[in-house]
């Protein structure tokens, strides 16, 4: 039987997950859900660059999630942080999923994460958060020569990268190499004036952000230019500086495929897990609220970022 998926949020970034799904090496269903007609446009548009794949056995976009069929097994949830919990605990509760895969930032409040883990752990759902660094092929080689590091130090510098959407990517990564499990931040480096995004709506950071874990340290740092994004990570065995090129990053209309195989022949993938994912968006949510409630005349409880 084929392995029926449903992509709901079909905007840039869901749109490069359907190309990717469209590459699969397996029998598959696609369903797309996305209520914006130009959105599924682009979709429909970047589906047709992708050659056609005789395992698709159908594929097909609707409008509303409420009209979905009720048996899939993997859903994708792309949509914008602020109305993800929503659709989530809908999906969870309303259809009968084995896999969930949910975009980041995955949601705005550390109650909606505890909320939704429940009605998976209710279901017995397997979920993950789209970080996919850990997915890179010359990340996956450079962890195992790290395995054996009791410190590492993580810098990443740069300038106008996004550091409110962008530093889950970061502890993420610095998870995958160093495995930490406890942490403290500083946020003493931050600027206090908060931005706005250019995505309306949504708040941007700069300044310097910090990590301090058992094994070692992150320390992230954006600017107002635009100077390219560069890592530094030091080591028993020195620094080592990684510039992301071409010949590292792995673009995502080359990646969801690779998950969904993984789940397909084995139930599991290489991102990581709902749970672990949740732990370290609490680690960037504390800091990130308190650092907007140093400067609030009321109390900040969701973070405005995406």
């Amino acid at each position: 039987m084929a392995f029926r998926i449903v992509l709901i949020g079909c905007g840039n970034l869901g749109s490069r997950h359907l190309q990717a799904i469209k590459k699969t090496q397996k029998e598959i269903v696609i369903t797309v859900c996305e209520p914006i007609e130009a959105a599924r446009k682009i979709a429909l548009e970047r589906y047709a660059q992708i050659e056609e794949n005789s395992l698709v056995q159908e594929f097909e976009i609707i409008e509303d999630y409420h009209q979905l069929k009720p048996d899939y097994d993997l859903a994708i949830i792309a949509t914008n942080a602020v109305n993800r919990y929503e659709i989530s605990a809908w999906v969870v509760e309303n259809l009968k999923i084995r896999y969930l895969i949910l975009e980041k930032v995955v949601f705005q409040t550390l109650k909606e994460f505890e909320l939704l883990q429940q009605k998976l752990g209710n279901k017995q759902i397997k979920a993950w958060v789209n970080c996919p660094r850990r997915m890179y092929p010359y990340y996956r080689e450079l962890q195992p020569q790290l395995s054996g590091e009791k410190n590492i130090d993580m810098v990443v510098t740069g300038g106008s990268w996004g550091m409110g959407s962008n530093t889950i990517h970061l502890l993420d990564l610095y998870s995958y190499l160093t495995h930490f499990k406890e942490y403290q931040y500083d946020i003493s480096g931050l600027e206090e004036q908060i931005a706005d995004s250019k995505r309306s709506g949504y708040k941007e950071f700069y300044g310097e952000l910090q990590f301090v874990t058992e094994k070692g340290k992150l320390s992230v740092y954006c600017s107002h230019g635009n100077e390219p994004a560069e890592f530094r990570l030091t080591t028993s065995q020195g620094e080592m500086v990684i510039n992301e090129s071409e010949e590292i990053v792995c673009y995502q209309s080359n990646l969801t495929n690779l998950a969904v195989e993984q789940l397909i022949d084995c139930g599991e993938c290489n991102l990581a897990s709902y749970e672990e994912s949740a732990f370290l968006h609490k680690a960037m949510l504390e800091s990130f609220l308190e650092h907007m409630n140093r400067f609030s005349k009321e109390e900040v409880r969701r973070c405005p970022i995406t």
